[in-house]
Order: C-alpha cells, then sequence, then structure tokens
C-alpha cells in the first residue's frame, strides 16, 4: 500500500503494483436519450473552454483500441464527428489527457434504444481529486443550463480497477467508512438510473421529469440546499466535497436534508458494484447511508 498526501487512506496496489482504486473527482448526469450531435456538441464546448487544454487523445466508445492523438487536425475534426453521432456505430466518445485513466477524462455515451433498452445514457467527466471544486461547481451548472438530464452527481469517488474483484473490495472498505467517496461501477448504475437517482454527493442533481414525481414542497433544510437551473435542480450538501469520515464525525446535515427530501425519488433496487463484498443488501445499505 501507498500513502498520498491528499487523500486519508492508504491505495492498495495488485501484484504488478497497479493502483487496485483511484480517488478521483466525478461528474456524471444521466439522460433518458442518447445523447445526439447537438447536446453532445454543447457539452464538448463547455469542457474545452475550461478544460480543453488537458486533452491529449480520443477514441469513441465503439472502438476497443488505443486511443488516438488529439492533435490540431483530430481538434479540428471533430465538431465533424459529432455532426455524424447515431449514423454508424459511433454513439459517444471519450477524450483524455492520460490513456491510463489517471487524470481529467471527457466522456458521453448514448445506448441505443432499439437493442439497449433499460439503460440510462450519461455524461461523464473525471478530474485529478486536487482539481478546484470551485471551477468544478462552475462547470456542472453551466452543463445543467445546458443539456436535459434526469439525474447526476458530483464529489469524490473510488475509482476501482476494472475486472477486479480485489478492487471492488478495497472500494467497499473505503465506501463503508467514507461516506463523501462515491462508490462506482458506471456499467452497473446505469441500468438503474432511469427508476430514480443513485444517493446524495456533494451536488445532487434532479431533472425535471424526477422532480415532476416529488410532487410536494422540499422538507425545511433542504430549501437552502437547492438552485434551480434550465432542466432541474441542484442541491449542495457542503461549500466543498470532502471525504466524511464517519467514524470520526456525524456532521452529515447537508447529506441527510438531501437524502430526506429526495427519498421518494431514490433507487429502491441497484445491483452489486462487484466482488464478494457488495452483497445485494450491502448494496443498498451504502446507498442509503444518509437516511434519517
Amino acid at each position: 500500500m501507498t500513502t498520498e498526501p491528499s487523500v486519508p487512506f492508504p491505495i492498495p496496489r495488485d501484484s504488478d503494483g497497479e493502483a487496485l482504486f483511484r480517488p478521483k473527482l466525478s461528474c456524471v448526469l444521466y439522460t433518458d436519450y442518447a445523447p445526439g450531435p447537438q447536446r453532445a456538441r454543447r457539452a464538448f464546448d463547455l469542457y474545452d473552454r475550461l478544460f480543453g487544454g488537458f486533452i491529449r487523445c480520443y477514441q469513441p466508445t465503439s472502438w476497443m483500441g488505443p486511443a488516438f492523438e488529439w492533435d490540431a487536425a483530430a481538434r479540428g475534426g471533430f465538431p465533424a464527428r459529432l455532426a455524424l453521432l447515431q449514423q454508424g456505430v459511433d454513439w459517444g466518445y471519450a477524450l483524455a489527457d492520460d490513456p491510463s485513466d489517471a487524470g481529467h477524462l471527457f466522456m458521453f455515451h448514448g445506448y441505443k434504444p432499439a437493442t439497449e433498452t433499460g439503460k440510462a445514457s450519461f455524461f461523464r467527466f473525471e478530474w485529478p481529486r486536487e482539481t478546484d471544486p470551485g471551477l468544478i461547481e462552475s462547470f456542472v451548472l453551466a452543463l445543467a443550463e445546458s443539456v436535459p438530464f434526469l439525474s447526476g452527481t458530483a464529489g469524490f469517488i473510488i475509482k476501482p480497477k476494472a475486472f477486479e474483484p480485489d478492487a471492488y473490495d478495497a472500494m467497499y472498505g473505503i465506501a463503508r467508512r467514507y461516506w463523501g467517496a462515491e462508490a462506482w461501477n458506471l456499467d452497473v448504475t446505469v441500468n438503474h438510473m432511469l427508476a430514480g437517482y443513485k444517493c446524495p454527493s456533494w451536488l445532487t442533481l434532479i431533472g425535471e421529469r424526477l422532480l415532476v414525481r416529488l410532487g410536494r414542497a422540499l422538507p425545511d433544510g433542504a430549501h437552502e440546499l437547492a438552485s434551480s437551473c434550465q432542466h432541474g435542480t441542484v442541491y449542495k450538501a457542503r461549500p466543498a466535497p470532502e471525504w466524511l469520515d464517519h467514524h470520526r464525525t456525524d456532521a452529515f446535515d447537508g447529506e441527510r436534508a438531501i437524502a430526506a427530501a429526495l427519498s421518494p425519488l431514490q433507487v429502491t433496487h441497484h445491483e452489486p458494484f462487484g466482488g464478494p463484498a457488495w452483497t445485494p443488501e450491502a448494496t443498498m445499505e451504502w446507498l442509503r447511508r444518509f437516511a434519517p
């Protein structure tokens, strides 16, 4: 294991010396539509203005080979690629600064409605954990004004090494203690986000379609955490993301207020994230960790 100064816990490594998980900052917006040329372009333009200087490589989400270099020709031709979305095999793209998945990432992906039913499509963003939270918040709020969404979260995540059971067990240990770290397996979560939202985070986004289901005023304590946007409401639990070691603090007033306000919208079923530790019961208990 190694200890890094910006996280309060050690990061375990596998036999090859690779980290079993990466603590990062992330935002995901789940949608009930596959992002087409216009909405994908809006999201890209917003990202490019703030974080475009970090892009070094890209690839379609349909391509399983090595990423392509983000040179002047690739950048200049990208709008034309976006214009062709959903006309062939490409229903999304990933742009990053590091193929190893350690740094910045912008990905969007649309599931085909005819053959991949029941899945929420998404806009996904990741940043190194030292990134300015104010910059991320500004970006998330601008994004929520620009593209419709069902729900979303922004804050710390524990991103496990894919297809490695020990990585998901290591994530379990961290997520059980550090309640501000969101457990992560997007391939699983998209199967449930058409039915409701996942759980409270630093920023929790609820789109208009889900808000209609509330049908009532927010409980006291939640109003001051909410701000309206073009396509829904953004709830901010605290000024900046925190790891929230619940062995040392129970100061979760913001998260608990959001959990209470949005309890009718939270999913009632979510498959385990992966690995032996994440049983169905443990998964739902973790998702409801802030419930009153």
